[in-house]
């Protein structure tokens, strides 16, 4: 080798790499990072390609932290080889050691000893020992060693590492355990292949970088999904995508590329053992495996304890979220390996095991995934019409749009209750003018009399054609009273069988109407009844819906606080050994995604909406989508993140245009918040035109025609035209109060009192704000005053002297302060328990029991009228304004503390 190759050779081997041509910061991970710098062994462990170099490097660049960088290679797996390569990298940082010195003539010696590798060791222990700064020692490509004198050595300078040392393992397989028990007890970490992945906000920053508005969020999410948020894939499939013209799924996925291909074979299957190798092959048909289905009906030998190594130490595996009894090979790996497949028969042997043992254990969702998976159309497509009432009922609709994704459309379009089964998907998704023409396309088979349609259980028989075409006639007529006019709609009950199950789907849809009428108060019962009756019967997809449902309904009535409590009561119903599956999550989330908007809650708001965005490729429904685009870009315009709104709210455009006009109209104007948007910016002519010239076709009645309304009357204030603001000002507090709606007429209030306050008149601008104080208090509201409305402040400082809630109003100075500072924290974030007294927080405590105060004075031994006296102290100083506030801030803290 050249003298000059082998310098450059040095330079890649002993120095941190360069960055890679688009770098995203991957807060997420520098997070877990940060939060493990008392570690005294951190190891990252994933496949090829799952960045670890990249975001290792990026986070000792952005926090400047020094480091020793070694990348090692196969070559390195002898003793004297690896530790004369680690000290010339510490060499290379300024750790000198007379060992050191000594190597410069002996960079191609082969031999080495104990007694020099002890020696260096120790040198090295006591150099590192003699700075104060923090240092990082990197390994990356660990899994090249597997010298047991190399991870005996390794072990032993663990052992003596100072606490300002810390060593980062980068390995494609899990460490050694002789490397792990040499860590002390709560010293080791281990990174994964999960933590690696992508996620929806990561991919979306990605793609800005390389070509901003490049890619919309459902095509992302297609890629997401295809490369399993595998980096390198992921990366990849974009680019092709970008230089692609037309978009269509299969032609992006992440494994159409033969170097794609040649990367895994290389990288990942070359490395397998001849047995797992195998294993994987034949396990790769399926979307997901239960380990008891391979014990009892494929592999009677295969243990948990291995599939658990080919989770935790190759990372090819990973166990499905929500489900620990089911497992699944890795996208893309899985695409390529089911190409791989043995011979048809022994194919066919293993679908027809496992197909019948899901069937004797009842799992049918999981028998049609299966009969899909091998391409068994026919058995799956008998089955899904043999259990069609048992699959509309428990609503798994996400998993059923999958089906019809990969069932070929001319089979779909001869059975009619494959029809009727996605119309109901359809009318989940909120696309009501496709699920009417699925309805129409099913009813004109069910009578066409001279068609026969064949199924083994006889489903299409005469009796049961007549109650189909009347489930029909009465969805039809549900969906045209809610979607296509503004009637009222009427209970609608079907006969037959499951009717309680039908009942509940009309009642949901009752919920609806009503709410899309702004009949608040009724939809409300409606939900919480729909809601109880799912939970009881085991109704999933209503059970998310009408969560929903039932939270926008909260929010827009101001009842926030209550709702909060029935979620964190669903959620101990719902949860499995104590954790919720990331479906449940997201949808509990997303119903208090703009609740804690208006609490100024930005870290709860952020990471709502990072759980939604992490089940986006699960196909949300485009209502709840089109809500959590609006309350993203809500978000970003209060945070100033002016064109990351902007991007938002294009995006919301093109959903709200696939959505019925009686939905999109329920919620905010993407014009308004492209109005207020350039409001916030300064253009005052500008939002001024998109208020009025480019307002959407809403009805004055709605609540999107008054959210114009209502954003029209604040230009119109910022612009002077004080008596025509007031008009818009009446016109939308009038609607609230008629519509209970709370958030429109806290604003309304806010707004008046302060054209009151231009015109002089002190004392009505005063009452007006001190009312708005009083409604905004029961809610806790922070966003209106603070940032929707910072011309407020001279009303704030008048009212802590005028009003009954001092502590309210000086929690609001105080961010209004904290933000003129920069610091954007919420205050409902900051105030924890270590403002309240040790008694306070031992009532507080037992408040959380659900005890009430006489049975809290009983426990204490004190008084009544003493625990009455800490109850309200607990309310003032947490500044809450009911017992059940208070009791959520106790636990939200506490689950912070515990996390």
């Amino acid at each position: 080798m050249k003298q000059m190759d082998k310098r450059t050779f040095l330079e890649g081997k002993l120095r941190i790499p360069l960055d890679a041509s688009v770098v995203i910061s991957r807060a997420r991970f520098h997070s877990i990072l940060d939060n493990d710098t008392k570690k005294q062994c951190i190891s990252l462990v994933a496949p090829a390609g799952f960045g670890k170099t990249t975001l290792v490097s990026g986070w000792l660049k952005s926090n400047q932290i020094d480091h020793v960088w070694l990348t090692l290679e196969s070559s390195d797996n002898s003793l004297f080889a690896f530790w004369k390569a680690f000290v010339m990298a510490c060499s290379t940082q300024g750790f000198h050691t007379q060992t050191a010195k000594e190597l410069k003539g002996c960079l191609d010696d082969e031999i080495g000893s104990k007694e020099w590798v002890n020696q260096l060791i120790n040198e090295l222990s006591d150099i590192l020992s003699c700075t104060d700064r923090r240092v990082a020692l990197v390994l990356d490509d660990v899994h090249h060693i597997n010298n047991a004198s190399i991870e005996s050595s390794i072990a032993r300078i663990i052992r003596f590492l100072p606490k300002n040392v810390t060593l980062y393992c980068l390995s494609r397989t899990r460490l050694p355990k002789k490397i792990q028990s040499f860590v002390s007890s709560g010293r080791f970490s281990e990174v994964s292949a999960d933590d690696l992945m992508f996620s929806m906000d990561e991919g979306l920053r990605y793609i800005e970088k390389l070509k901003p508005n490049a890619l919309r969020s459902e095509e992302v999410s297609t890629l997401l999904h295809e490369s399993g948020g595998w980096p390198i894939f992921f990366c990849q499939a974009v680019t092709r995508r970008i230089k692609t013209e037309g978009y269509h799924s299969r032609a992006i996925s992440a494994m159409n590329d033969e170097r794609s291909r040649e990367y895994i074979q290389h990288n990942i299957l070359d490395n397998l053992s001849n047995e797992i190798r195998s294993l994987v092959i034949n396990l790769a048909p399926f979307s997901y495996f239960d380990l008891d289905m391979c014990r009892q009906s494929l592999y009677p030998s295969l243990s948990e304890s291995f599939v658990e190594q080919l989770v935790s130490q190759h990372c090819i595996m990973s166990k499905v979220p929500g489900h620990p009894e089911r497992y699944r090979i890795r996208e893309p790996l899985r695409t390529l390996l089911s190409d791989q497949q043995s011979s048809n028969s022994d194919r066919h042997i293993r679908f027809k095991k496992a197909y019948h043992w899901y069937l004797s254990n009842n799992a049918i969702h999981e028998a049609i995934t299966l009969g899909l998976d091998f391409d068994y159309w026919q058995s799956s497509v008998y089955l899904i019409e043999s259990q069609y009432h048992e699959l509309v009922k428990t609503g798994k609709w996400c998993e059923v749009t999958q089906w019809f994704t990969a069932l070929p459309n001319h089979i779909v379009q001869q059975r009619p209750l494959l029809l009727m089964l996605r119309a109901w998907a359809e009318l989940y998704q909120c696309n009501p003018m496709k699920s009417v023409a699925y309805l129409n396309q099913a009813y004109s088979l069910l009578s066409d009399s001279a068609k026969r349609i064949d199924h083994p259980e006889q489903v299409y028989a005469k009796s049961k054609k007549a109650l189909a075409k009347a489930e029909i006639v009465r969805l039809k007529n549900a969906i045209h009273d809610i979607y296509m006019s503004r009637s009222h709609l009427q209970m609608v009950v079907c006969e037959g069988d499951n009717v309680t199950q039908k009942q509940i789907q009309f009642r949901h849809m009752e919920g609806l109407g009503a709410l899309y009428n702004n009949r608040l108060q009724e939809a409300k019962l409606i939900f919480q009844g729909v809601l109880q009756q799912s939970l009881s019967d085991g109704y999933e997809g209503l059970l998310f819906q009408s969560a929903f449902a039932l939270g926008w309904v909260y929010f827009l009535t101001g009842d926030m606080e209550e709702w909060e409590s029935l979620v964190v009561s669903l959620k101990e119903r719902l949860s499995k050994d104590g954790r919720l599956t990331p479906v449940v999550d997201a949808w509990l989330q997303c119903s208090m995604l703009l609740g804690f908007l208006e609490r100024g809650e930005m870290t709860r708001n952020q990471s709502a909406i990072d759980a939604v965005n992490g089940y986006w490729v699960q196909q949300l429904p485009l209502d709840m989508k089109y809500q959590v685009l609006l309350t993203r870009a809500l978000t970003q315009t209060a945070q100033k993140q002016y064109q990351e709104a902007e991007l938002t709210l294009s995006e919301a455009e093109v959903i709200a245009c696939e959505l019925p006009p009686v939905v999109y109209q329920g919620y905010y104007s993407v014009s308004a918040l492209r109005a207020e948007l350039n409001y916030k910016r300064g253009n005052k002519e500008e939002s001024w035109c998109w208020a009025e010239s480019y307002s959407s076709l809403a009805d004055s009645d709605s609540m999107a025609g008054q959210h114009e309304s209502l954003v029209r009357a604040e230009i119109l204030y910022s612009m002077g035209a004080d008596k025509a603001s007031l008009a818009y000002v009446i016109s939308v507090a009038t609607w609230a109060k008629n519509h209970d709606h709370h958030s429109f007429a806290l604003r309304a209030l806010i707004l008046e009192s302060l054209l009151a306050s231009r015109k002089k008149n002190n004392k009505h601008a005063q009452a007006l704000f001190d009312n708005a104080i009083i409604m905004g208090r029961l809610v806790g509201a922070v966003t209106p005053f603070v940032i929707d409305y910072a011309d407020s402040k001279p009303l704030l400082t008048q009212a802590r002297h005028t009003s009954r809630y001092p502590s309210y109003i000086s929690k609001l100075m105080a961010i209004i302060k904290e933000r003129a500072n920069g610091n954007k924290k919420s205050p409902n974030e900051e105030v924890g328990l270590e403002v309240l007294s040790k008694r306070e927080k031992e009532v507080l405590a037992l408040m959380a029991t659900g005890i009430s105060n006489p049975e809290i004075a009983n426990s204490l031994c004190r008084s009544l009228g003493t625990v009455k006296i800490h109850v309200h102290n607990i309310y003032r100083k947490l500044g809450v304004v009911n017992r059940v506030t208070a009791i959520n801030r106790y636990f939200t803290v506490i689950s912070s503390s515990a996390a």
